[in-house]
């Protein structure tokens, strides 16, 4: 079975709820899962959850190409925007990536980016789907943690399809 986005989002902030619990952190669950601004408050700071495969071969403005998360932007004809998405993640107090594990990484990892309005990020064209996208650089993430529960990263790594 093929989780749907909005499944793989909910295991993931439901796997971020945990982890920062577990660390000791109060966390509030966003009651609306549309909500415009978080995901989730934890320690008062609102918190939004990406959760998605690393983007491997980024292509940077530089000609180098990095490992990133992608956060759509729009589509190659510009027939759907979305300015939502990138700006809770430039506007949230806390910004978390939520790693897919892989077929050689089977581990769920956790990064944070940097404080509010320090975030930076380039912009490409997914060659896969024709969405613009903006890549958040692993290398300026920090990686804050791990899950190796083999029950979650089966759940995850057999119901995930790229988008």
């Amino acid at each position: 079975m093929t989780l749907t986005r909005e499944q793989i989002g909910n295991i993931g902030e439901n796997l971020a709820k945990s982890f920062f619990e577990w660390r000791g952190s109060e966390v509030v669950l966003s009651e609306d899962q549309y909500h415009t601004t978080k995901d989730m408050v934890v320690d008062g700071k609102n918190t939004e959850i990406k959760t998605q495969t690393i983007y491997r071969l980024f292509p940077c403005e530089d000609g180098t190409k990095q490992a990133a998360f992608t956060v759509p932007i729009s589509h190659r004809n510009l027939s759907q925007v979305y300015t939502n998405q990138l700006n809770k993640c430039l506007t949230v107090d806390r910004l978390v990536f939520v790693s897919r594990p892989g077929t050689s990484n089977k581990f769920i990892r956790f990064y944070e980016a940097p404080d509010l309005g320090k975030r930076t990020f380039q912009l490409t064209v997914n060659k896969g789907d024709g969405r613009i996208v903006a890549g958040f650089l692993l290398s300026n993430l920090q990686e804050i943690g791990e899950c190796t529960d083999k029950n979650i990263i089966k759940e995850l790594m057999d119901g995930w399809k790229s988008y």
